[in-house]
């Protein structure tokens, strides 16, 4: 066998696996009420569709091998499981049942912390493979929209942040050492719009005890 074949072999072999692993046997998201809901999901490789959500059941159903032929990230993945997960959820079947769980979808994706970058690859691959869309899913561009206002829904938390005292703060250094709280002061710097203001604190425990005691 040629060197160009034994690339190509591992190449295809590489892909498969990959493919493989994304595979997964069931699905947990935030539930209507916000607690952490887990359905099964199920390989049917001689399904027409992609993906399907099983009402009666309460399961979800995919045809790994047709969705792999897309070679879908990871990210996309994850947001058809959820989208299946939706009408689970919403048990719902009026004409709005795929806009609601496209909303869902990105909604979730939010939730689970999945960024603006994961999402433009969700964007990529959503224009690549959903097209025109069909009498019950709206076209590629349509869903995109609405799946992004899904995961905009949900306020981005602001990061806090917090102070810890290390042991070189003044505060460590005075509580370590007893003997600056009796003739030394401690000084704590603040900033301000107007520069660095000093705050001094004296403290002359020991002095003021002896001068009671004298």
């Amino acid at each position: 066998m040629s060197v160009r074949k034994l690339i190509l072999t591992f190449s295809l072999l590489a892909l498969a696996a990959a493919a493989w692993g994304q595979r997964v046997n069931s699905i947990t998201v935030p539930g209507l009420d916000g607690r952490q809901v887990t359905f099964p999901v199920y390989s049917v490789p001689g399904m027409n569709n992609i993906a399907k959500a099983d009402l009666a059941n309460g399961t979800i159903l995919v045809n790994w091998p047709r969705l792999m032929r897309y070679q879908p990230s990871s990210q996309l993945i994850r947001l058809m499981l959820a989208h299946e997960a939706g009408h689970l959820l919403h048990q719902d079947l009026s004409a709005d049942r795929e806009d609601r769980a496209d909303y869902f979808a990105g909604r979730t994706l939010r939730i689970e912390g999945y960024t603006s970058r994961d999402m433009a690859i969700v964007r990529e691959d959503m224009l690549r493979i959903l097209g025109r869309g069909d009498s019950t899913h709206a076209p590629a561009e349509e869903r995109v929209r609405i799946t992004m206002q899904g995961y905009n829904s949900v306020p981005s938390r602001p990061t806090r942040q917090t102070w810890n005292a290390s042991s070189s703060s003044p505060v460590n250094r005075c509580a370590s050492h007893p003997s600056h709280l009796t003739k030394t002061f401690c000084v704590f710097t603040t900033r301000s719009s107007g520069g660095t203001a000093s705050i001094r604190l004296l403290f002359l425990l020991n002095q003021a005890i002896g001068m009671r005691g004298g």
